[in-house]
């Protein structure tokens, strides 16, 4: 991963916005990006967020980040009155270390990449594959934003097997390619 230049300003950046994201969202996602910078956390945009960078249109529900495991406790600590949820989620897509924020009404889950685990449709437990070594630059608003690499992202979404994300691989593959 190469250095990372920080955020530009958000004045005037509305206008060119893509309409999957909204100025709320991308001001809470550049205060994420500061702060991680800021405190030298290792991170990268994940899941819809990510797909939305390498080109998917559906609207942003909400920030997925991936972080260190052991890193999710500072973050506990600095987003204080913002935390939502934190602890071990388990539900029927995931098995994982989630911290739940929710910042001037955007919401953001910023997993644990570390033990990060998806079950696939017929119950089976896979690793998912977060790997922030391998993470890539992409561009949005002036920002360089780290981001799980394509090849990853298609992965994961191949493990959760959710309606929406396997419309979205038919375009993700292609882009791949």
């Amino acid at each position: 991963l190469t250095a990372r230049p920080r955020c530009g300003t958000l004045r005037g950046m509305v206008a060119g916005l893509p309409n999957w994201i909204t100025p709320q969202q991308l001001s809470v996602l550049q205060e994420l990006h500061d702060t991680l910078e800021r405190e030298r956390i290792p991170w990268m945009a994940a899941a819809g967020l990510a797909g939305n960078l390498w080109g998917s249109t559906r609207p942003l529900h909400d920030i997925d980040l991936d972080v260190p495991t052991a890193a999710l406790s500072h973050l506990a600590a600095l987003w204080a009155p913002s935390v939502t949820s934190y602890g071990r989620y388990v539900d029927e897509e995931f098995d994982l270390d989630l911290l739940r924020l929710r910042v001037r009404d955007v919401e953001v889950d910023i997993s644990g990449a570390d033990a990060a685990y998806g079950f696939e449709r017929n119950g089976t437990r896979r690793l998912l594959p977060n790997r922030l070594a391998r993470r890539v630059l992409r561009e949005l608003a002036g920002m360089s934003i780290p981001c799980q690499r394509l090849e990853d992202l298609i992965a994961y979404k191949t493990v959760i097997g959710r309606e929406a994300d396997l419309r979205e691989l038919s375009a993700l593959h292609a882009q791949a390619r």
